[in-house]
Parts: structure tokens; C-alpha cells; sequence
């Protein structure tokens, strides 16, 4: 109207226009629109700025999620971070495999403990041991962030883990020491070996004297022990230097056999054999498999009632691609008491062992990655041995 008005030359033509009122308002409503549209066209680019933050906040979010549980994966100890309100945020595999009621927003079986001591030793770190009928552990709890969104980490060891890293790690310094010892013993053993036989060849040049000859006797006794000592000892330390292959355990438990009884005669028709499956199989290594079945005879030998039949062997196939051989004898067994005691190292029952043959033969099992348990049920030592490469 306003443009034909300028057109014609006569706004009179246009009352509309002549009307100040009508004019205002229509300037308002016009004003209106186009800053409804500038509004709506700044609100339209903010919104779709602040959804595109978000995709990539949210981007952001997953990736730092994802690598945040790739790192919990690969800690060794079980991993909780719960809130101040004591639900789960994130966890680990490991801690799921401790806790199996464990879910993500609720509460955790282990966050009461930790909240109550949280309060007083915020916001540093601080440790206490969780005591629950299926789970004694050991909990380390590191405090994160601050204010309302603060988080509690929870690293989780079972105590069985801990005593046995340190187990551990004390063996490995004793085996150090005890491959040092055994270095340095063997020249003054073969000196005394050698003494011995020198005194042993005078003696029988001479006159036969009986108390010489138990001295003798004696000092080769005693000398044959501390070589099986270092013999084993030898052994732990070539633990990790496995040539593992695949061995025919029925050929391989004949040769076997024959050479058990060329130092045990009075065995022969005493080790009955019960072969389950068609050809077993196993892939290990050859040295390390015959010390620790020549380890598991000789004991089931010794405390066998030596008739016929008195030891039992029996191959059969077991889960997971594996083979297990069982060793049992018609003796007494394990006593409870000893039962828990049956792997450590220097623990003997014997009057003349080391306390060595089971321990390395079950450190000799684990490096060809099998086992060697004792299962009291059976009285019985079970050998399993994997089937195929790992």
C-alpha cells in the first residue's frame, strides 16, 4: 500500500496508510514478523550447534568409556568406582567375576564399608579389608573429583592373590639364591665325594674296620642327598626353558615304565595300567613329563603296599582339549594334615627327602601350562596335560 501510494502520488487514495494508528501497527506487526524470523532463524543455529556439541560430546564420551574399560580390563586387580551414593559406575571383568550380583547404577555389595570410611578419610587414599563369607580381600580406595560428583576407586585383591605374590616373589629370590648355592656346593661336594672314595679304597687295602665303613657309608648317603637337592634345584631353574612337543602318551608311558623298573625291580607286576581313549595325546615337554611322573611313581612306590596291582596309572581324556593322568596306590594317602603342606618347597614327610620332587614337578606342569593336584577324595595325584599347543 505504501509502495502504490508513493506510486500514485496521492496517499489520500489510501486511508489505511493516512490513519497513523492503523500505520503504527501495521509497522509493529511487520517489525514483528521479521524479528520473529531472525529469532527463530538464531535459535534454529543455536540449536543445531548445541546438538552437534552433544553428538560429539557424546562421541567423546563413548570413546573415553570404551578406553576407560579397556584400561580396567588389563589391571591385574579387580576394579569398583562407585558415587556418594555407593552405586557402581564402572567395573572390571575380574570384579564382576568376585561380585556376581555387580550391575551398573546400583549398590554395591562392598560400598557400605567404603562409604563409612570415605567420610573420614576423604579426600585421601585409604585401604581396610572386606571379610565376607565367600571373600576375604585386601581393598585399596582412591578418592577422584570433588564436590557433588566426586568417585571412589575401589582396587580389590583377594587375599589368597596376595599371599601368593608374595609367595612369589619370595621363591624367586630363594631360587636365586639357592642356584648361587648350588653352584658353589658342587666343587666341595665332589671333593668329599672324592675324599670318600680315596678313605673307601685305603680301608679295603687294610684291615677291615666296621666303624670306618658306617663313616663311609654315612658320608655317601648325605652326598647322594644333597646332589638330588641340587638336581631339583637345577630343574626349578630350567623351569621356563620348555621344548614342548606332541608326545604318544601310550609309547612314551612304555619306555617309561621300563626305566622305572630298572631302578625299581621289586615293582615289576605292581603298576597296574588303565588306558581310556584311542592313542592319547599330549603336547609338552618330554623331559619335564617323565621328572614328573618319575616323581609321582617313586612316591606312590614308596608308600604303596608293594603287591601286585598296589599302583594304579590311568590315562583318560578330560575337558577342555586336556589329558589327565592319575597316579593312586593302595597305601594310606595324604593325611589331612599334610595335604595343604604337599607343594611347598623344603616339606617333607620323608626321612631322606628334600622337600623339592612335588613342588618342582608342579612348577614343571604350569610351565608347560598343565597342573598337579592331589585329590583326596581318590587319594590320588592328578596330571593334566594339555592336548594341543596354548
Amino acid at each position: 500500500l505504501i509502495f502504490n501510494a508513493i506510486v500514485d502520488g496521492d496517499i489520500g487514495k489510501y486511508p489505511l496508510i493516512s490513519d497513523a494508528r492503523t500505520a503504527s501497527a501495521t509497522f509493529i506487526l511487520v517489525a514483528a514478523s521479521y524479528l520473529s524470523a531472525i529469532f527463530t532463524s538464531l535459535s534454529v543455529k543455536y540449536i543445531d550447534s548445541a546438538g552437534q556439541l552433544a553428538r560429539d560430546n557424546h562421541l567423546a564420551y563413548r570413546r573415553i568409556k570404551g578406553l576407560s574399560q579397556t584400561v580396567l580390563e588389563r589391571v591385574q586387580e579387580a576394579v569398583v568406582v562407585i558415587n556418594t551414593e555407593g552405586l557402581a559406575v564402572l567395573f572390571n571383568q575380574k570384579a564382576k567375576d568376585l561380585f556376581p550380583a555387580l550391575e551398573i547404577g546400583r549398590r554395591a555389595d562392598l560400598s557400605d564399608s567404603a562409604a563409612e570410611l570415605w567420610d573420614t578419610a576423604s579426600p585421601h587414599t585409604f585401604e581396610y579389608v572386606l571379610g565376607t563369607p565367600g571373600l576375604n580381600a585386601g581393598i585399596r580406595a582412591v578418592p577422584v573429583n570433588k564436590g557433588p560428583d566426586k568417585l571412589l576407586i575401589l582396587y580389590i585383591r583377594p587375599q589368597s592373590e596376595i599371599q601368593a605374590e608374595a609367595l612369589s616373589v619370595k621363591l624367586a629370590a630363594l631360587g636365586q639364591l639357592t642356584a648361587n648355592l648350588a653352584h658353589e656346593i658342587r666343587n666341595p661336594m665332589s671333593a668329599i665325594r672324592h675324599a670318600n672314595d680315596l678313605l673307601r679304597e685305603n680301608m679295603e687295602a687294610g684291615a677291615a674296620n666296621p666303624f670306618n665303613a658306617k663313616l663311609c657309608k654315612i658320608i655317601d648317603g648325605n652326598v647322594c642327598r644333597i646332589d638330588k637337592m641340587l638336581e631339583d634345584i637345577s630343574s626349578l631353574n630350567k623351569r621356563n626353558k620348555t621344548e614342548r612337543e606332541t608326545i604318544g602318551l601310550i609309547p612314551f608311558w612304555e619306555e617309561f615304565k621300563q626305566e622305572f623298573l630298572l631302578g625299581h625291580p621289586d615293582a615289576a607286576g605292581c603298576i597296574r595300567l588303565d588306558m581310556q581313549g584311542n592313542h592319547p595325546t599330549a603336547y609338552f615337554d618330554p623331559a619335564h613329563l617323565r621328572q614328573i611322573m618319575w616323581n609321582l611313581a617313586n612316591n606312590a612306590w614308596r608308600h604303596s603296599r608293594k603287591q601286585p596291582g598296589s599302583i594304579s596309572v590311568t590315562i583318560r581324556p578330560a575337558q577342555k582339549n586336556t589329558v589327565c593322568i592319575l597316579f593312586a596306590d593302595d597305601g594310606g594317602g595324604v593325611p589331612p594334615e599334610v595335604q595343604e603342606h604337599l607343594f611347598e618347597p623344603f616339606y617333607t614327610t620323608a626321612e631322606n627327602g628334600t622337600g623339592l620332587g612335588l613342588y618342582v614337578a608342579r612348577e614343571l606342569a604350569h610351565a608347560n601350562f598343565g597342573n598337579l593336584s592331589y585329590l583326596p577324595e581318590a587319594k590320588c595325584f592328578e596330571l593334566t596335560l594339555p592336548e594341543k599347543k596354548q
